[in-house]
């Protein structure tokens, strides 16, 4: 984790990546209201609305990666 994306397990946000990465989320997570994401700190999170995430994550791809 922290060579691929310069943040520690538990913490990686896909917001402020070192560089450009694939990245995936599950349609689920755009169901709430609210959502909460990693931050890069451990213990700290950023709670927003799922089209504000949209907004700042640019390209993503959404699917059906949870089990």
């Amino acid at each position: 984790m922290l060579a691929a994306t310069g943040f520690v397990r538990g913490a990686v946000t896909p917001l402020g990546l070192p560089h450009p990465m694939r990245i995936l989320a599950d349609e689920s997570v755009f169901v709430p209201a609210e959502i909460s994401i990693g931050s890069g700190v451990r213990g700290i999170a950023i709670i927003l609305k799922p089209t504000d995430l949209q907004s700042a994550l640019g390209q993503f791809e959404i699917g059906k990666f949870a089990v």
